[in-house]
């Protein structure tokens, strides 16, 4: 759908959380991005998820900004488990996904409330354009030498999926919930191994509420930046 004036009836407050494991410079420009929103104020959990590098003097320095609430990990147990153990912290009525090395757009969660607002729906997604390092913006799977030196497109979308396909159809980087369809589906899986929940925790969890009937709002409007770099999860 095409981007309309918000609603000014609607409370413009918006949790987002985000997880970081090192990379503290991404992580700087992605709260400067969640700090910049539009007509939205974004309460943001800030997650040191056992960086490898010291994070404290970065920590007790957003610490102190009124919208940051700051949370450190005992141990690496990665962003979607690290989302799920600050659930019970919202508050308010909505609640977004920040990935750490990635960017959101001034006008995101404007949006993404308004749309979910006027449409009724519990959980939003849109499109991402990629940037970062030339070098790996190619397919994530290297299945030729001809397929790696195909440059991977420069935006992705989220798309509504025909009920028989069963994959990945929202972009989890534009991802916005209502935080009340998000804690009554139990939030994202647990397997119970860091690393079996690194990835594709996101895809189960798309499934999971399209196939329970959650009602998804989908825009073809770029919302995020999402940065292309070799430690990436996607990439390693």
């Amino acid at each position: 759908p095409k981007r309309r004036s918000p609603n000014p009836q609607f409370a413009a407050r918006c949790d987002v959380v985000l997880p970081f494991h090192g990379h503290l410079n991404y992580v700087r420009e992605a709260l400067e991005s969640l700090l910049q929103q539009d007509r939205v104020t974004a309460i943001i959990h800030l997650i040191d998820d056992a960086s490898p590098e010291e994070a404290s003097a970065f920590l007790d320095e957003w610490a102190r900004h009124p919208q940051l609430r700051v949370y450190r990990n005992r141990e690496n147990i990665g962003q979607f488990q690290s989302f799920n153990n600050v659930a019970g912290y919202w508050e308010t009525d909505l609640v977004a996904v920040q990935d750490a090395d990635d960017i959101s757009l001034p006008h995101r969660l404007d949006w993404a409330a308004t749309l979910l607002q006027e449409s009724g729906a519990d959980y939003f997604g849109a499109a991402v354009e990629l940037f970062g390092d030339e070098a790996v913006i190619r397919p994530v799977m290297h299945e030729s030498t001809a397929l790696e030196r195909t440059p991977r497109a420069s935006y992705r979308h989220s798309f509504y999926p025909e009920w028989s396909r069963t994959d990945y159809f929202l972009e989890n980087p534009t991802a916005v919930f209502r935080t009340a369809m998000f804690r009554e589906m139990g939030g994202y899986a647990d397997f119970g191994d860091r690393l079996m929940n690194r990835t594709s925790l996101d895809t189960e969890f798309q499934l999971r509420c399209l196939y329970s009937r959650v009602r998804f709002a989908i825009s073809q409007d770029v919302v995020t930046r999402y940065r292309v770099h070799p430690s990436s999860a996607t990439q390693d």
